[in-house]
């Protein structure tokens, strides 16, 4: 069985959205169903956040990771910025560009983010 996180305070930039709300204008959100009825979370650009500091109240968190790390069923990028997804566990990184969601299958890369940061120039500006 999972468990519940005891973590009371927020890092900077993150708020606790209430059951069933939408993604904020600007942010990127985490959601822990993909019904996206329960614990979600939306980070402002600019904050890096180790999911494991956002508590996870559902009572089937993941045992594999503390708080919401390793608990991301969705992800929402409403944001102008390439979000990118650290995977500890795994060793490696994934880009979600702005204005983009996912919704993964349960059996891909589903649950696996451990830390959110930003890409704030993309390859193809870069050129």
């Amino acid at each position: 069985m999972g468990r519940a996180s005891t973590v009371t305070q927020l890092p900077p930039g993150v708020t606790q959205l209430p059951d069933g709300a939408q993604c904020p204008d600007g942010t990127l959100c985490f959601y822990h169903d993909y019904a996206r009825t329960s614990t979600g979370f939306s980070v402002k650009p600019g904050y890096t956040v180790d999911l494991g500091a956002l508590p996870c109240t559902r009572i089937d968190c993941e045992a594999g990771g503390p708080g919401m790390a390793d608990n991301v069923s969705v992800r929402v990028n409403d944001t102008s910025y390439g979000a990118v997804l650290v995977d500890f566990d795994e060793r490696m990184y994934r880009i979600l560009p702005a204005q983009q969601e996912l919704d993964e299958p349960p059996d891909t890369y589903n649950r696996s983010v451990d830390l959110v940061s930003w890409a704030f120039e993309t390859p193809a500006a870069a050129g």
